[in-house]
């Protein structure tokens, strides 16, 4: 039976094959074949309620699984991620690391004009290291995921926005932690302004500054192709926030052609609300300006007036 058949047998109708299909439909096995599938089909019910069945079945959600349980494993897959990344305890090392780095280079700062420039240019730096590590580190880790991603989310597995909002939540305590460890090593050691209400106001800019380098990398994501296309866009969008964030030159003297750049700039804001956090209502010692001729004296400088 397995042979193939020859044209001499396929126009012979008295063929072997011809034979044995005429001896099965005459058989009682056809015979009870034929009636069960009768049976069957008129047991089946109507096209129209099998759809009303199916529909009934199946769920009116796009996903099966309800919002708190997408949350959930998701949640529990990142916890797993995140522990397992080798960059997670890399970045508090490098956090530790930096902190000693700049609080070592502002540590001999004095309370004159020469400190509070000093004191300046840690704000500026610290503003300035936190956006730019927090970016370095998600483009990497953003990549990885984003093929998983779409594969989950194509299959509809769950909703990308629950799997976004669990993404930033989970990411925030490791945030929280890398901030905290550049500002409480280095705050105190530069000695700037005393008190918790200056301190956490610090440590709260520099957390948000990490949670804008964050979404800043996933946008460089969201757009980019490669890795390597991501990782230079952010190096010059961030080398041009530093240039106008408002350190030198300051904002006023920014050519007012490229001024706007400063109000799309999330170091600029950053940077004044800490400048304002350090020197408002301080004084220092520094060269004051007597008269008009250019006469100075070393006396007390109000910290509003140097702002």
């Amino acid at each position: 039976m397995n042979q193939p058949m020859s044209a001499k047998s396929v126009a012979n109708p008295n063929s072997k094959e011809d034979q044995a299909v005429t001896r099965f439909r005459q058989s009682n096995l056809n015979k009870k074949l034929i009636h069960e599938l009768g049976m069957i089909h008129a047991s089946a019910p109507s096209i129209r309620d099998r759809e009303a069945a199916l529909h009934e079945f199946m769920s009116n959600e796009k996903y099966s699984a309800s919002y708190y349980r997408q949350v959930s494993i998701i949640a529990a897959r990142r916890w797993k991620l995140i522990f397992r990344n080798s960059m997670t305890y890399a970045r508090v090392i490098i956090a530790t690391i930096f902190g000693m780095i700049v609080g070592s280079l502002f540590s001999s700062l004095n309370q004159d004009t020469i400190g509070a420039l000093g004191r300046s240019g840690y704000i500026f730096l610290s503003s300035f290291l936190v956006l730019m590590l927090s970016a370095a580190v998600t483009i990497p880790d953003g990549f990885r995921q984003r093929i998983t991603l779409f594969k989950h989310r194509n299959a509809e597995f769950y909703s990308g926005k629950v799997a976004y909002i669990v993404q930033v939540l989970l990411d925030l305590p490791l945030s929280i932690i890398e901030a905290t460890l550049i500002s409480s090593i280095s705050y105190f050691w530069v000695g700037m302004a005393p008190g918790a209400n200056h301190y956490f106001y610090f440590l709260g800019t520099l957390i948000g500054l990490e949670c804008v380098g964050q979404a800043f990398a996933r946008v460089l994501i969201a757009f980019s192709r490669t890795q390597v296309s991501a990782n230079v866009a952010s190096s010059l969008l961030i080398l041009l926030f530093a240039t106008v964030g408002g350190f030198m030159p300051s904002f006023e003297q920014i050519t007012p052609v490229l001024r706007w750049l400063s109000w799309i700039t999330p170091v600029s804001y950053a940077f004044e609300g800490m400048m304002i956090n350090q020197f408002d209502g301080t004084t220092f010692f520094g060269l004051v300006i007597i008269d008009e001729n250019g006469t100075s004296n070393v006396g007390t400088v109000d910290g509003t007036k140097y702002l």
